[in-house]
């Protein structure tokens, strides 16, 4: 069958539609134009917009990219304090904590879309902790008064490590006659009657102690002494009296820890092996000490004592304040047993003591009042040993010489 269509464009107007059948007969029918399906019709596209920031994540905070497109929009804006932005771009954005943006879109009917990006910030890692106190090494002179040395040309080395490290401006000795000075700076007590410690040995607590229940390592560099482990009497110009150690039973009862006692040369041997022990206690002989005249001046002058005396500390001291381990986190105390005989000075006289190291204030000067047990406490605490002997126990700290004192 052949079938004709024919529309007319016009307001309600009949589609007329003709079939021919057999025969050459033919119907017509009718049918509303309202009834026929509309014409299609092609939509505006909605708007889209993108966002990103980079990086995605900071430590501490610093600049971000932004980058945003957009189609189909006529405005386009950035919160956070950004507002109107071209339909494409980017931006860079200093942030110091996490932030999120939105970016939005809209066409000209009002249709919106929304995009975010974010950038978290990371809080900055710790510094590391300030090295603590790893080493001390000791020094004790003798019989030499604080104006005696201070200054004095004869003292070169002495007198520019006070003034490069941290001095002490009012240090006093606690009293005269030597060991009961040394049995201050190790026991926190008088204890001897400054010749020899009575019906030894001491058993109170004592520095060497402290360090063997803090797992400390320790030796005694004694000049003149005849062989490791010695703890006898005076030979040649080794004396006893500068030894407080030789007299405590934690030495006397444990021939392990008299064993720590060595021959002033092992110093160089252990520096050598980067075995400096956390505690050095470091004692020149009579003629080195200040206490005797050098050998070879028997008629020796103030003068020539300092200069001996300035020279032991260069030749065995000087490798020490360059040894590596000493350099990571040393600190070396110098100080005097006692001033001289007429100085009675808060007991036994106003004397030089100084700290040098890398851990020291550099130029540090103090004229805080300071007697032996405050450097017992210093050593004590600042090696992390257990416990104070006897008078360390409520004497002023001296950590105001160190760069980074403890927190207590």
């Amino acid at each position: 069958m052949q079938t004709s269509k024919k529309i007319l464009a016009a307001l309600n107007l009949l589609l007329l539609i003709s079939a021919f059948g057999c025969g050459g007969q033919s119907s017509t029918s009718t049918v509303p134009a309202s009834l026929l399906p509309a014409p299609a019709v092609s939509a505006d596209p909605p708007p889209t917009v993108s966002l990103s920031a980079t990086p995605a994540t900071l430590v501490g905070g610093g600049a971000v990219a932004l980058a945003w497109t957009s189609t189909n929009a006529s405005s386009v804006s950035i919160d956070q304090g950004i507002g109107a932005v071209a339909p494409s771009g980017s931006k860079s954005i200093t942030v110091q904590s996490t932030t999120t943006w939105t970016a939005t879109a809209k066409d000209a009917k009002g249709n919106t879309v929304a995009a975010t990006a974010t950038v978290t910030v990371l809080p900055p890692p710790l510094p590391p902790p300030p090295p603590q106190v790893g080493h001390v090494v000791v020094v004790v002179f003798e019989n030499k008064s604080y104006e005696t040395v201070f200054g004095n040309p004869a003292a070169p080395l002495i007198n520019s490590l006070a003034l490069q490290g941290g001095l002490a401006t009012s240090f006093y000795s606690n009293v005269h006659v030597s060991l009961k000075s040394y049995f201050m700076l190790t026991t926190g007590q008088i204890a001897s009657n400054g010749i020899t410690y009575l019906n030894p040995p001491f058993t109170d607590d004592n520095i060497v102690r402290e360090l063997i229940a803090g797992n400390k390592t320790w030796k005694g560099y004694f000049q003149g002494l005849p062989q490791a482990g010695y703890t006898g009497p005076d030979v040649g110009a080794y004396t006893v009296a500068h030894n407080p150690l030789a007299f405590f039973s934690d030495v006397l009862n444990n021939p392990v820890q008299a064993n720590n006692f060595v021959p002033l040369e092992q110093l160089a041997a252990d520096l050598a092996s980067g075995n400096l022990p956390n505690f050095s206690f470091v004692i020149a002989d009579q003629n080195n000490i200040m206490h005797d005249c050098p050998l070879a001046i028997p008629n020796c002058d103030t003068s020539d004592v300092l200069a001996a005396g300035d020279d032991w500390l260069k030749t065995y001291i000087g490798p020490v304040l360059a040894d590596p381990v000493f350099q990571k986190d040393g600190v070396l105390i110098v100080t005097w047993d006692e001033g001289a005989d007429t100085d009675l000075a808060n007991g036994g006289g106003h004397v030089m003591t100084f700290m040098a190291g890398p851990l020291v204030k550099p130029g540090f000067q103090s004229s805080n009042f300071y007697q032996f047990e405050s450097l017992l406490r210093f050593m004590c605490e600042n090696l992390h040993l257990p416990g104070l002997p006897g008078a360390a126990q409520t004497a002023p700290r001296m950590d105001e010489f160190l760069m980074n004192p403890l927190v207590h």
